[in-house]
């Protein structure tokens, strides 16, 4: 029998995935250096402020499967054909279409070493890395679901930290120590506390329901954090020699921490009592983010050449055109796949990241 959906899961979805979209769209136009100061700013502030939304991803992968599997008997086969046809698969499709447009561009060589490689390790284009790691996660969950049915609370949330720690060690954006980041370069070690604790917000989600902070409680913490969170890392971002960068991977392991489990409180107590048109929006991107987050980059190349064929070089509207274009181009790719996969087999029907 179908477990019930988790609101929180499909209002934290969307935000994410509008998130993931907004980092993208400001580092291009501050990749540009035409903005103003004002604007400088404003980019760089929303881009920091959106720095957490892959480990929410990968926190909500976490929640999504422990839930749906939690009391259950997991079959393992069976759970892994259906994450290589409703995840991989989408993602070798869109790797190919990407490497196809950057060899057609003159930005890669067609070179066949060069594209295996990249289906493997997700560096067709920017953004692809995050299904690796999800498709790590996947093949890992039988062994995880075991051990999050067994051990208490506080060894799964140390064994998360450590583990974490480590991958950072093992990892280019962490602590190098000398092994080749060639092969090791974001791994789901590097993310791993982050899925842990969706798996513990799943295993314990009967108690932390009843437990509401006051809300005005709870809106303060959400500012600080997020306040501390986007003046810590512009000032790293702006100051690439400030003394605070050799600690970048723990600020940033901290404030993803804080803010997912910040976010998914607000989810919780407020968005019950969301509009049900808001509510409805939410969850139509949410149940189409894994088209939006594999095709939005398409949809973004495309406003750039639109822009740079133009000449079109005011920041603000700029921002704003390439936001709502890729967007919404995305979302209406989705759409028009979902309809059309709903005619094909079943296998083809995956649209939305992390299916049940």
């Amino acid at each position: 029998m179908a477990r019930s959906r988790l609101e929180e899961v499909d209002i934290l979805r969307s935000i994410t995935c509008v998130s993931v979209v907004l980092t993208h769209v400001t580092a291009l136009v501050l990749s540009l250096g035409i903005s103003t100061p004002a604007a400088y700013w404003f980019l760089l502030f929303l881009n920091r402020f959106c720095l957490t939304n892959v480990p929410l991803f990968v926190f909500l992968s976490g929640v999504v499967l422990y839930y749906n599997y939690a009391g259950r008997p997991l079959p393992i086969f069976e759970f892994w054909k259906k994450r290589v046809t409703s995840t991989y698969f989408p993602f070798v499709f869109w790797s190919v279409l990407f490497y196809a447009i950057y060899v057609k561009a003159g930005l890669y060589t067609l070179d066949l070493n060069v594209f295996l490689l990249a289906i493997l390790r997700g560096t067709a284009t920017y953004h692809l890395y995050f299904v690796i790691i999800i498709m790590q996660f996947y093949l890992l969950f039988p062994l995880l679901k075991v051990l999050f049915d067994k051990c208490p609370f506080w060894v799964m949330l140390l064994l998360g930290i450590t583990l974490n720690l480590v991958g950072f060690a093992f990892s280019n954006y962490g602590w190098k120590i000398g092994l080749p980041a060639y092969w090791l370069d974001r791994h789901a070690l590097s993310y791993i506390l982050f899925f842990f604790l969706g798996c513990l917000w799943a295993k314990y989600r009967h108690t932390h329901t009843s437990f509401k902070l006051p809300g005005i409680l709870l809106f303060g913490l959400l500012l600080g954090q997020n306040v501390a969170k986007v003046g810590v890392m512009s000032l790293l971002y702006a100051n690439p020699s400030h003394p605070w960068n050799a600690q970048y991977q723990l600020l940033w392991l901290g404030f993803s921490v804080v803010d997912m489990l910040l976010f998914s409180a607000a989810a919780l107590r407020w968005g019950k009592g969301l509009p049900p048109l808001i509510h409805s929006s939410m969850a139509f991107v949410g149940n189409h983010s894994y088209t939006i987050y594999l095709s939005h980059p398409l949809f973004l190349l495309a406003g750039q050449w639109v822009a740079k064929r133009f000449a079109w070089q005011e920041p603000w509207s700029l921002f704003f055109g390439l936001f709502l274009f890729t967007l919404a181009g995305s979302l209406v790719l989705a759409e028009v796949m979902k309809q059309i996969a709903l005619r094909l087999p079943a296998w083809t029907a995956g649209t939305r990241l992390n299916r049940t």
